[in-house]
């Protein structure tokens, strides 16, 4: 399926995701790789969502490194396009871009997954719905604002609906993000929801494979600000320790 010959209808599932998105650099840069290459348009899809995964994570190892070597430099330019967008477009509004793309393009039909990405209204209302019984009980002494959130499991994550919905609430009501750990069953998206997660500046660990039986789960990606957080809060904490203060 072109990536060209569908745009009108990414552009149309993406109105109803999130409207007001520009979503016409990102179309430019996923034609020119989707149209192009060897393969199905899902293994170029999948193909360009582990590069930008391995991009942010700096995975070790051969094994999970990549080939590059039969990528045009139209494809490399193209793909490095796409990464910019996409991050500019989740620093100011994280919601799942890469959920409704996917679904424009096709490629979550005909695998038997029955993969359907949630709208991001319904992502906000089903999130609200749990803060407000998470964070009953939660207060400060000063006002009732929230200051605490315990952390969430997402399943099922898909692209990262859920995980990005949670970013949006908690900078929504000025209170620090939870601790997030995901799974999904195919590989592409747990690679959609790490990058997409990554470029939202989200903490989460995100895992691959069948979580019920625990078949097949594969220890999976962090992203990078966790451990950026983690060096700083360990730095606060001996500071505070030297210190006495």
């Amino acid at each position: 399926m072109s990536a060209k010959r569908t745009n009108k209808g990414i552009a149309d599932t993406m109105a109803r995701q999130a409207p007001g998105v520009d979503l016409k650099p990102l179309l430019d840069a996923a034609g020119v790789w989707c149209d192009s290459g060897g393969g199905s348009t899902h293994a170029r899809w999948r193909e360009l969502w582990r590069n930008l995964a391995w991009e942010l994570n700096d995975l070790e190892g051969e094994a999970t490194r990549p080939d590059r070597s039969a990528i045009a430099a139209e494809r490399m330019e193209a793909g490095k396009a796409f990464a910019k967008a996409l991050c500019d477009t989740l620093a100011e509004h994280p919601v799942d871009i890469a959920g409704a793309l996917y679904m424009g393009l096709g490629l979550n039909d005909g695998k038997g997954k029955g993969q359907i990405f949630t709208p991001c209204a319904i992502v906000d209302n089903m999130i609200e719905s749990c803060l407000e019984e998470a964070l009953r009980g939660e207060k400060s002494p000063n006002g009732g604002k929230p200051v605490h959130l315990q952390n969430w499991l997402d399943p099922c994550v898909g692209a990262g609906a859920f995980p990005l919905g949670i970013l949006r609430a908690c900078r929504k009501r000025g209170i620090r993000q939870p601790w997030i750990v995901c799974n999904d069953l195919d590989p592409v998206c747990a690679d959609m929801a790490f990058v997409q997660i990554t470029y939202a500046g989200g903490l989460c660990e995100v895992h691959t494979g069948d979580f019920l039986s625990g078949i097949d789960l594969v220890h999976g990606l962090t992203t990078p600000l966790t451990h950026i957080t983690t060096v700083a809060r360990m730095k606060l904490l001996l500071d505070t320790a030297r210190t006495g203060r």
